[in-house]
C-alpha cells in the first residue's frame, strides 16, 4: 500500500469512527448514527486552518466563542471577510492586535452567543462557526439560532466535534454535546443539512462542516 492510500485508508478510519458516535465515554452526550447519504460529498481536510481555503471569500463571517482571536486572525488573513462578527461571553481574553488593520470590517460584541445571533436578520451569513459552550444545552442553543441566521448554501461549521472535552465538561457536570447536536441537525429533514466537510486535527478536536442546502 502506497503513503497516500494509507492516509487516504486512515482519514476514512477517523472520519467512520467520529460520525458513528460511540458513546465511549460515560460523560459524553451519544450522537445518532448517520446516514450515508448525508456526507456523499463530504471533503476531509488535513486541519481547520487548511479548511478556511473552501471558506467564500469576501463573505460575511460569525465567530462564536473566540478566546484570545487567533482564529479570528486566521480567518482574516485567509477568508478575507467582507465582515467579521466576532461573539463571546467573555471578552477579557482577547487580544485586540489579531485583528490589526482589519477593525472597520470587523464587529465585536460580548454576551450570550444565542441571545447575539437571534439580533440579526435570518439568511445574513455565510459561514457561522460556532466554538462557544460545548455542553449540549448550550451548543444546541447556538446551532439552532446559527442555522436560521445563514444563507442557504451557507456554512455551519463546528469547532471542537469530538466525544469528549476533559477540559470543557469537568468544571460544569453536564455532558459534552457537539456531536450530539451536529448530528441531530443532520438527521432533522427541514433543515436539508449534509456535511461539507471533516478537518483533523492532531489534537482529535476536529471541526465538522455543515452545508445549508
Amino acid at each position: 500500500m502506497t503513503y497516500n492510500k494509507k492516509l487516504t485508508s486512515l482519514a476514512c478510519v477517523l472520519f467512520s469512527t467520529a460520525l458513528m458516535g460511540n458513546n465511549l465515554i460515560a460523560a459524553t452526550n451519544p450522537a445518532a448514527l448517520l446516514p450515508i447519504d448525508c456526507m456523499a460529498n463530504a471533503k476531509i481536510y488535513p486541519s481547520r486552518d487548511y479548511a478556511l481555503n473552501v471558506w467564500p471569500k469576501d463573505s460575511i463571517v460569525a465567530e462564536v466563542g473566540i478566546f484570545r482571536g487567533e482564529f479570528s486572525k486566521k480567518i482574516i488573513d485567509i477568508v478575507q471577510p467582507q465582515k467579521l462578527h466576532l461573539l463571546d461571553i467573555n471578552l477579557e481574553p482577547f487580544n485586540r492586535t489579531n485583528i490589526t488593520g482589519y477593525e472597520e470590517k470587523t464587529q465585536i460584541q460580548e454576551g450570550d452567543s444565542s441571545t447575539l445571533l437571534a439580533t440579526y436578520n435570518d439568511g445574513f451569513f455565510d459561514v457561522i462557526y460556532i466554538d462557544g459552550d460545548h455542553r449540549y444545552e448550550g451548543c444546541k442553543k447556538d446551532a439552532v439560532e446559527a442555522f436560521k441566521k445563514l444563507k442557504v448554501g451557507g456554512l455551519l461549521v463546528f469547532n471542537d466535534y469530538t466525544h469528549f472535552d476533559q477540559f470543557a465538561c469537568r468544571p460544569y457536570g453536564m455532558p459534552y454535546g457537539v456531536p450530539a447536536v451536529a448530528h441531530e441537525m443532520l438527521l432533522d429533514p427541514s433543515l436539508n443539512l449534509t456535511i461539507s466537510y471533516l478537518a483533523l486535527q492532531p489534537s482529535g478536536f476536529y471541526d465538522l462542516g455543515l452545508l445549508k442546502n
